[in-house]
């Protein structure tokens, strides 16, 4: 978020936390949840009315709303925000990386995905909030992440005239404040596996700089993954013993909301369900299975107003019968050149082929270290799985959590690697396991490392910061997307949409566009205007 959208939201989360959660959730929990509330706020709102200035609106009379209701949880949650120790370090710390991620929101977005489709899908949703069949004037709308209703609610175009683009930044801000203010050798206490998940969210929050100013869907999922299994690890280490699996599960589901490739951090809600059911705590079962259906219905719902499939891109859920849903055609090969490209193949056609064949392709793009983590994978994949045996042979309980953690960091791994490996959907997968076993064998047979991780963290902050300075990064009034050539369109009732000139990325400023011209012949309007959205003419399904 840029510097003119920080402040505080996280009282919105005072409507979906259960009465007593204030009491022990951490700040950075509470932000995190209160992005997750947001982000549902403005996927419904965009079911009705466009995500706008309304939009707001109705956020700040909520908010106020909230802020009576519930003002003595939300009093206590400012009191949390008191960071300033005695030496006043805290604070200073804490000051300076807030504006130095609000310097990078600033940027003008580089990413290129948000050229061809991320800010073309933000802008429908601040003008139109869903159209149906918008997936026919270009399949990448159908992709349909959470992650750009929130950046619509938060772009402030209707304030301002300019659309912002700093929700990544803002995010990565709140993960880097955890990462820092959570690390035990900075707070002189041993370290623990946890601050190994702590050094790579930091690792890839400095990594991802470049594009952090972007609202690509890349960076938040990414994050989540770390940042769950480090707060998940963390209170297993501490042996708190309230209740916060429920919480990060719900954070897991909303992340699979923003990027299917982590759908296998919902195999966390194992540990959970099963021990509410075995305590037949009803009533926290039916709370958390509430809430997880409320952070998913409205994301489904969206898709099938877009794309007419319940999740896309599969064409195996076909389940609506509307005159907008794409053609099967579509989906299919979309899906099938999600995989290609993901395997290093250029050429959809071959999307099928052997594991034999693309994984020498794929592996020999990657850069050395990639290939080292990937060899150093092997044998963590293995301990993993004989780690699992042990302790389900003998029933040790006691490392029922390592199992878990590991366990889902396996099957990410195992999914990201068989279904579409490309490094950017994915990086986090190939530091999990090593991650997890670096931290064991430090815990246990090393005493005195403390300064040596000290050493390691300046290290890596200082690599990224360092990296991102070979270019200015002042305080300033946010760029605007930067701009692309593009030629216009005649297409129906005076409706005119943009292609580019060359290419296929479009950028923000020329709307409606597509980067397929010859689609706009394949397709007709449902109705006099665009709000009414698109389908496939009868003579092309």
């Amino acid at each position: 978020m840029d510097l003119y959208q920080f402040h505080d939201h996280g009282i919105f989360i005072c409507s979906v936390l259960p009465e007593g959660c204030g009491e022990y959730y951490d700040l950075d929990l509470v932000l995190i949840v209160g992005v997750m509330g947001l982000t549902v706020y403005a996927e419904v709102f965009s079911l009705f009315h466009r995500v706008g200035f309304l939009a707001v609106v109705v956020l700040l009379l909520g908010e106020v709303i909230i802020l009576w209701v519930r003002r003595s949880a939300v009093k206590h949650y400012v009191l949390q925000m008191n960071v300033i120790n005695k030496s006043g370090i805290k604070a200073v710390v804490l000051t300076l990386m807030i504006l130095f991620f609000a310097a990078v929101a600033t940027q003008e977005p580089t990413h290129y995905d948000t050229y061809l489709y991320h800010a073309q899908a933000i802008e429908w949703i601040e003008k139109y909030g869903v159209v149906a069949g918008l997936g026919n004037l270009h399949n990448r709308f159908a992709y349909n992440s959470a992650f750009l209703c929130l950046q619509a609610l938060f772009s402030w175009k209707s304030v301002l005239g300019q659309s912002l683009h700093g929700m990544n930044a803002y995010l990565g801000m709140i993960m880097a404040v955890y990462a820092v203010f959570t690390f035990s050798p900075l707070k002189k206490e041993s370290f623990k596996t946890s601050d190994l998940l702590n050094l790579l969210l930091l690792f890839y929050i400095m990594t991802s700089l470049e594009t952090m100013s972007s609202p690509n869907t890349d960076l938040l999922p990414m994050m989540i993954v770390v940042y769950v299994l480090s707060k998940w690890m963390r209170y297993t280490e501490q042996n708190v013993i309230k209740d916060y699996e429920g919480i990060l599960c719900l954070i897991a589901v909303y992340g699979i909301t923003v990027k299917l490739s982590i759908l296998p951090l919902a195999l966390l809600a194992v540990k959970p369900v099963f021990t509410y059911l075995k305590k037949r705590d009803w009533r926290k079962l039916c709370f958390y299975a509430v809430m997880a259906l409320v952070i998913v219905l409205p994301f489904m719902i969206r898709n099938v107003v877009i794309s007419g499939y319940l999740l896309y891109p599969y064409a195996q859920l076909d389940l609506f019968d509307v005159d907008w849903k794409m053609p099967a055609y579509t989906v299919i090969r979309d899906n099938h050149e999600i995989m290609a490209w993901g395997r290093g193949l250029r050429d959809v056609n071959r999307y099928s082929e052997p594991f034999s064949v693309w994984f020498p392709v794929w592996f020999t793009e990657l850069r050395m270290t990639e290939k080292l983590l990937f060899y150093l994978n092997i044998p963590c994949l293995a301990e993993t799985v004989i780690f699992i045996l042990w302790v389900c042979k003998d029933k040790r309980s006691q490392y029922s959590d390592s199992v878990l953690l590991k366990s889902v960091s396996a099957a990410g791994l195992l999914m990201w690697l068989f279904t579409a490996p490309l490094i950017r959907y994915g990086l986090v997968y190939l530091f999990l396991l090593p991650a997890f076993e670096v931290g064991f064998w430090i815990r246990k047979y090393v005493r005195e490392i403390n300064r040596l991780i000290l050493l390691l963290t300046g290290t890596v902050i200082g690599y990224g910061i360092a990296g991102y300075l070979n270019r200015s990064i002042p305080l300033q009034y946010p760029r605007p997307y930067g701009e692309y050539e593009c030629v216009e369109n005649e297409f129906q009732n005076g409706v005119v949409i943009w292609s580019p000139k060359r290419g296929d990325q479009t950028g923000y400023l020329n709307f409606p566009a597509t980067p397929y011209a010859g689609q706009l012949e394949r397709i007709e309007m449902r109705g006099d205007n665009l709000a009414d959205g698109f389908r496939i003419k009868a003579n092309n399904k």
